[in-house]
């Protein structure tokens, strides 16, 4: 029964989410959690086999690079990586045949003029 002092309830206003989406968003959540937990697991997993093969007083390799790293640091290290590489491809050149080194140049330059158009 029905009080007459009570506000009379006005229709609701608010779509109702699909349930259908509802349960997949449900689902793929619970997925995505499943995905973190093996992954915390398999990243501590990780930490520990690092910490028991390194001497105890001996940070690991990658800790110590961060926290080492800074400006001046990156600038030297992105240069002498700069180094390597034109050194990696200066070796290259010299061991290549110079038939194959032509070939590549003036197919270079057929794509450039192919595009350019």
């Amino acid at each position: 029964m029905i009080s007459e002092d009570a506000p009379p309830q006005k229709p609701s206003t608010e779509k109702k989410p699909d349930r259908a989406r509802n349960d997949s968003v449900h689902a793929e959540l619970e997925e995505l959690r499943e995905q973190i937990k093996i992954l915390k697991s398999s990243k501590a997993v990780e930490v520990e086999d690092s910490s028991n093969s390194q001497d105890q007083n001996e940070p690991a390799p990658m800790i110590q690079k961060e926290k080492n790293v800074t400006s001046s640091d990156a600038g030297t290290e992105l240069s002498t990586q700069v180094r390597e590489l034109v050194e990696g491809l200066n070796k290259e050149l010299k061991d290549a045949n110079p038939i194959t080194l032509i070939a590549v140049f003036a197919a270079g330059i057929l794509v450039g003029r192919l595009l350019s158009k």
